[in-house]
């Protein structure tokens, strides 16, 4: 009782993984959630005990079930390897990306689109990808779409465990172009409005 108290006080001074007898990896890192959200997205928390799960899913809610323990798990037993950011970049939080904030396992898609968000459909891995699995040859400077960034596993529709949308915008709106208010009344009417209303 009195080592448990200790671990979950020094939580977030610690990063501590142990690979269980079950292939289950358990990865404790920051403070511990109090409303059940975790992860990247939720300030880094993690699930520590919570009633729900320890494993804290690619959304960034604490779960005990595949959709929480698998594929994109962030932190508790999961049955994946959590992500880890290469030396000099860190994973996106809300979404946006850039030349060192890589997408990952972002749950809309691993891959930068030139506008500086994470995404999985042409408009993103197309033209100006910046990293991720750019398609064929528009990855940046020349380089191969393999080698332009750390790549996930490609599993990007996995069962959601949590909102299917974090309500970012995927991509930076499109400017509106408003024209200015037009009058609709021609000068040649208002001059025959003008003198019906005089008479």
């Amino acid at each position: 009782m009195r080592s448990t108290i200790y671990l979950q006080f020094l939580a977030p001074a610690l990063a501590l993984a142990q690979l269980g007898d079950n292939s289950t990896m358990t990865v404790t890192a920051g403070a511990v959630t109090v409303d059940g959200t975790c992860g990247r997205q939720n300030g880094g928390t993690v699930c520590g005990d919570f009633v729900d799960g320890n494993c804290c899913s690619m959304y960034g809610y604490c779960g005990k079930t595949t959709a929480y323990c698998g594929f994109g798990c962030q932190s508790g037993d999961c049955t994946n390897k959590p992500q880890v950011a290469p030396t000099g970049f860190t994973y996106t939080m809300d979404g946006s990306c850039g030349a060192t904030v890589l997408c990952g396992d972002w749950e809309d898609g691993d891959c930068c689109s030139a506008a500086g968000w994470c995404g999985k459909t042409a408009d993103y891995c197309g033209v100006g990808c910046i990293h991720g699995k750019c398609l064929g040859t528009n990855a940046p400077d020349g380089a191969s779409a393999t080698s332009a960034a750390p790549l996930s596993t490609g599993v990007a529709d996995a069962a959601p465990a949590g909102p299917l949308s974090t309500g970012v915008q995927d991509q930076a709106p499109a400017p509106s172009v408003i024209p200015p208010f037009a009058n609709t009344t021609a000068p040649a009417d208002e001059a025959a409005a003008a003198s019906a209303a005089a008479a």
